[in-house]
């Protein structure tokens, strides 16, 4: 075919088309440059010629500069004979530019590529899925029996609508009274007309290839006057070989997937024993020995990931009710925090207890807080902690942890009985209610100085109105107390302040320099500059060890202007004024150069010991930032810059 040579005039981008059976070839152009050749047929399946090579590439991609899509390049402004136009129109049966004719097919060609790859996946995966064998009806009854053998009888006008026989009962019966029929235990409803019982359930099974699944199945059985009706769903199935690493399947509605768009999770089941011993013995996670936990409600999941034993033990300890409650909490990543050391190899160094201790758990059925109580109760041998309290402790979901203010103070029985006391005063009938208002209330009072071993303080009749008080006597004397709790923090800044303030006061014309008198004012002139000199501890620490000083630079004494860091020999390392800016530079410099003269004349043998330690300092702290990251570089180079040398 003959190539045309020379470019439509003022155009960048034109083309020549063809066609060749049922196929589109174009001959494209940039200007003067040829850019290969492009074929499309009706489906929009696609390929460019570049260089006699041939690959797949979209239109608007070949006539980039790059070579490679992007959006600005869309819409694409080719050019092309009427004639070419309507040929392409012609073989595409719809009207539009060529350009959006061309893109459109791709997209479509693309798509349904698109959509027959993910068939052939989700086929795929249904096949794999459909090798398992369907355990649902045994999985259904072994709940039914072990689990939730329960039944009910609802009341409704008058009668007993009994889910074991399907009759109705006459009689009187109580909420919650149970009586027999047909072999099995009936519990009487009287306040509701159905129950529900929503459950997840784990099961393990071998496929003949040799591969092995784990298999979480969700049950939800609903009990109403029209019977008992039991739904259960897999939603994950995790299958892998023996001792090598796996793949977790996802159920949505209708289908397997590979991916989660439901957001499945593995929850804390129950085991459905059978085949669980013969698949887990020769699995790589023999060491659970998880068909050992019995009617336990576990993270199987989790503890075959974790690869330990411990949850197993505990349950065959008689420990199940901390086995569950240990391990769902180690599911919620924020509310565990190690009670149990999963690495121990006796029961004292898992447990973190004595065998006393580990016996008084036993005897209790204690969960998760009773044995936090007893951990406790090992650090704090000499205090008494009876088994009727840690019983309350346990009912009101009270941990050593969240009454650790009041532990300073009190036994736990005084504790307890404080909060109950509270409870009825505050009409509260959560205990976290008034733990959180004594933790308040006690660092308030801490904080004001006041002598927290004092009972009166520690143990007040009404913690309410004592905590509203203190609330009212701080706003009122509230820069006292920060005053007083910056001086027990920096106990020696104060002294550094008063020594130098007649070595670094200065007034110069229509300005001055001042020291500032206590730390507090350090606050107030960071507050009215809205920078963060107030607010940050390594100031007042360099003041307390005399790396650097704090000063004011004003025109009227009470009003901020500059706030300064200077080091003792005078040399200034930060200025900056509201906002962090530095306005009126230059005019600042030269006051500052004036203030670094006479300071000079003022420096005793101390402070010249002390100057020549800071500058140290600044250039150790200077190669620390130039060795560090990018960041660290800029803060150098605007610390480098804002530097005034004394002397320089």
């Amino acid at each position: 075919m003959e190539i045309p040579v020379e470019a439509y005039e003022e155009c960048d981008a034109y083309a020549r088309v063809y066609t060749e059976k049922d196929v589109l070839m174009f001959h494209l152009w940039d200007a003067e440059t040829f850019k290969g050749k492009y074929f499309i047929d009706k489906t929009g399946k696609h390929v460019s010629e570049l260089k006699g090579e041939r690959c797949i590439r979209k239109l608007v991609s070949q006539m980039s500069s790059t070579g490679r899509y992007s959006s600005g390049l869309w819409p694409l402004d080719l050019t092309v004979s009427l004639e070419d136009e309507e040929m392409v129109e012609s073989f595409f049966g719809r009207r539009g530019s060529v350009a959006s004719l061309i893109e459109h097919a791709e997209a479509y060609y693309d798509k349904t590529r698109y959509y027959r790859k993910q068939e052939r996946k989700a086929e795929k995966i249904h096949n794999y899925m459909s090798l398992f064998k369907d355990q649902q009806d045994e999985i259904k009854n072994w709940y039914l029996k072990e689990i939730a053998p329960q039944e009910y009888a609802f009341r409704i006008d008058g009668q007993y609508h009994c889910t074991a026989c399907g009759k109705q009962h006459t009689g009187k019966f109580k909420h919650s009274e149970r009586f027999q029929c047909e072999g099995k235990t009936v519990i009487v409803s009287t306040r509701t007309w159905s129950k529900e019982q929503k459950d997840y359930i784990t099961a393990f099974s071998r496929q003949s290839d040799g591969s092995l699944a784990e298999r979480l199945y969700q049950i939800n059985v609903r009990w109403d006057k029209a019977g008992k009706t039991v739904d259960l769903t897999e939603i994950l199935r995790w299958t892998w070989m023996p001792y090598k690493e796996g793949k977790v399947y996802y159920r949505d509605l209708y289908n397997w997937w590979d991916r989660n768009p439901w957001n499945r999770r593995w929850m804390p089941s129950y085991l459905y024993p059978v085949g669980a011993e013969e698949v887990l013995q020769t699995s790589g996670y023999e060491e659970t020995r998880l068909w050992d936990i019995g009617k336990a409600k576990l993270p199987i999941n989790w503890i075959m990931e974790k690869r330990t034993p411990v949850y197993t033990q505990l349950v065959l300890a008689g420990l199940q009710k901390l086995a569950e409650q240990n391990s769902k909490a180690k599911l919620a990543y924020y509310g565990y925090n190690e009670n149990l050391n999963l690495h121990g190899e006796t029961p004292e160094e898992v447990l973190g207890l004595d065998r006393n201790a580990i016996g008084r758990l036993k005897q209790l059925n204690g969960g998760s807080i009773i044995h936090e109580w007893l951990q406790w109760r090992m650090e704090h041998p000499n205090e008494p902690l009876k088994t009727e309290t840690l019983k309350e402790l346990e009912t009101a979901h009270i941990t050593p942890n969240s009454v650790k203010e009041m532990l300073d103070y009190m036994t736990p029985q005084k504790c307890l009985n404080f909060i109950k006391r509270q409870m009825k005063l505050l009409n509260k009938n959560v205990p976290y209610s008034v733990i959180e208002l004594y933790t308040d209330y006690i660092s308030m009072a801490k904080g004001m100085g006041m002598d927290a071993q004092d009972e009166i303080v520690y143990n007040p009749k009404d913690l309410k109105l004592r905590h509203d008080q203190l609330v009212q006597e701080f706003e009122l004397r509230k820069a006292e107390y920060e005053a007083e709790a910056m001086n027990r923090k920096w106990p020696k800044a104060q002294a550094v302040l008063d020594r130098i303030k007649g070595i670094y006061d200065y007034q110069g014309d229509g300005w001055q320099i001042i020291t500032p008198c206590t730390l507090m004012d350090i606050v107030d002139d960071s507050h009215q500059l809205h920078h963060c000199a107030g607010a940050s501890d390594r100031y007042y620490e360099r003041i307390q060890t005399e790396e650097t000083y704090i000063l004011f630079l004003r025109h009227e004494r009470e009003k901020s202007w500059y706030t300064l860091e200077v080091e003792p020999g005078g040399t200034v390392r930060q200025k900056r004024s509201e906002y962090n800016r530095q306005p009126d530079l230059e005019v600042v410099n030269q006051y500052l150069k004036e203030w670094q003269v006479a300071v000079h004349k003022r420096l005793k043998e101390r402070d010249k010991q002390l100057a020549a330690q800071s500058a140290q300092q600044r250039a150790e702290e200077m190669e620390v930032l130039r060795n560090g990251t990018e960041r660290n570089r800029q803060l150098r180079a605007l610390l480098m810059a804002d530097l005034m040398e004394a002397g320089a």
